[in-house]
């Protein structure tokens, strides 16, 4: 699977749009004041609109950088198809 990765240039990190199961969905990789490096991903409205309300992953720590991004994505998915199988 692969991923369009682009620069957000207002934080300096990553993000990605991409679609898993149907459903489209967004995902950005910053470094976050005191907090340091973080990935969210979220839900999108069916335009393609980013729904900040709809918070499905975050993980902090690790690298900003493109392949961290991916990483974080692919982990994404896998915990979705876990939980899909119902193996919580």
């Amino acid at each position: 699977m692969e991923f369009e990765v682009k620069r957000n240039e207002y934080t300096g990190g990553w993000f990605c749009k991409f679609e898993h199961n149907g459903e489209k969905l967004y995902a950005d990789l910053s470094n976050v004041p005191f907090t340091g490096p973080e990935c969210m991903i979220f839900g999108c409205e069916p335009s393609g609109s980013v729904d900040f309300g709809d918070e499905r992953y975050i993980a902090r720590g690790g690298a900003v950088s493109k392949e961290a991004l991916v990483d974080h994505i692919k982990k994404f998915i896998e915990e979705e198809e876990v939980s899909e199988d119902g193996e919580d």
